[in-house]
């Protein structure tokens, strides 16, 4: 990244609002989104659960490969668009991870657009906290939506290439587990982060910060 410093990995001007969006997102987690996961991974078993995630995982593949490209690192497009055929074609659609016992693709590093904005030099922006959508900072966010716009579950709703990608009847039930599936993943990350701590919104900022700072040194 181009930061050279943690104070501009830490740049949080809008404290006062963030703050209240960190409380309001808190009582969202409390009284919606950790009851259903509850709920969810007591009626799902949990190899059932992993296929989803690896499924979906293997769909947003296209995400990992123009981030790549965008980085310059077309070595690193061409793994994951070999993972991606093997996942596909082996493990039935990526329910089943092939490619873990692959040596060359099993720790293949997180990658999407924010990522390849850093490595561009653009600067991250301020901390902010969005309701539901939870921390990031102006450059990840400005990623994720292009990462929208790269996810396959998403083409029909941008009506990219003006053809049906997903069948009606189908379509909003993928893109609702598509969300779903990785709920249960970051609430058990969040309260790994916050739950002990004295001032969780500190927590859940640095967490944030330095796990964005690994990603992107991987």
């Amino acid at each position: 990244m181009a930061e050279s410093s943690a104070q501009a990995h830490t740049w949080d001007p809008m404290e006062r609002f963030n703050r209240t969006m960190f409380r309001f997102n808190d009582r969202l987690y409390t009284y919606a989104l950790r009851p259903a996961t509850r709920a969810y991974e007591r009626a799902v078993p949990k190899p059932v659960r992993q296929g989803i995630v690896n499924a979906f995982d293997n769909l947003h593949f296209p995400i990992r490969f123009v981030s790549s490209l965008l980085e310059g690192r077309v070595g690193r497009a061409a793994r994951e668009t070999e993972k991606f055929g093997l996942n596909t074609v082996l493990g039935l659609g990526g329910l089943i991870r092939v490619s873990d016992q692959v040596p060359q693709l099993a720790h293949l590093p997180p990658q999407d657009v924010g990522l390849a904005f850093g490595s561009w030099g653009i600067g991250a922006g301020p901390y902010v906290v969005l309701p539901i959508l939870g921390p990031g900072d102006v450059r990840d966010f400005a990623g994720e939506a292009c990462d929208y716009f790269l996810s396959p579950t998403n083409w029909d709703a941008i009506h990219l290439g003006h053809r049906t990608w997903i069948a009606n009847p189908y379509r909003v039930p993928i893109q609702s587990l598509d969300v779903a599936s990785a709920i249960p993943r970051a609430i058990h990350a969040y309260d790994a982060v916050v739950g002990d701590a004295v001032d969780p919104y500190i927590a859940a900022r640095e967490a944030f910060f330095s796990h964005r700072r690994a990603d992107a040194a991987r």
